[in-house]
């Protein structure tokens, strides 16, 4: 099982965004899981087995102002995922995509403004949605899990 969860964020309108820093977002959030289930992805095959637990977020759905770096490295991702699920099927590895909302944890450090982690999907959620997939029947794919914060964070 792999869970790529691996986020970097940013917090500025498009016009204020270097290329630098859009390229940095696209780098960890995109590129880094690319190379990642690149490397790994020979070996599942060859042993017919596994399971892919991308983490993305619910910016790989929908805009949010000041935030479209973020937003296009988790769209990208997004259409990564779900094209290697196809190319995955029949082969004995799986993969769950899990979209949670606003989650309580360390991307928020370094972001500015204020942000009430109380409000946030808690990070053992969306543990908890893995074990879910894990525990559905062996003939059902659960393909994406969406969750998101009951306080509308």
């Amino acid at each position: 099982m792999v869970v790529p969860a691996a986020g970097l964020a940013a917090i500025s309108p498009l016009e204020e965004t270097s290329p630098e820093r859009f390229r940095e977002l696209l780098d960890t959030n995109l590129t880094g899981v690319f190379l990642l289930l690149r490397a790994l992805l020979p070996a599942m095959r060859r042993q017919g087995s596994g399971w892919i637990f991308p983490i993305l977020s619910t910016a790989a759905q929908r805009g949010f102002p000041g935030w479209s770096a973020y937003c296009a490295s988790k769209w990208g991702l997004a259409g990564l995922v779900a094209a290697l699920r196809e190319e995955l099927r029949g082969s004995g590895v799986r993969l769950t995509a899990l979209y949670p909302g606003a989650t309580a944890s360390p991307l928020w450090d370094d972001l500015p403004g204020e942000w009430n982690r109380a409000l946030m999907v808690p990070p053992r959620e969306v543990a908890r949605a893995v074990v879910h997939a894990l525990d559905a029947d062996p003939t059902t794919l659960v393909e994406e899990i969406h969750l998101g914060p009951a306080g509308g964070a």
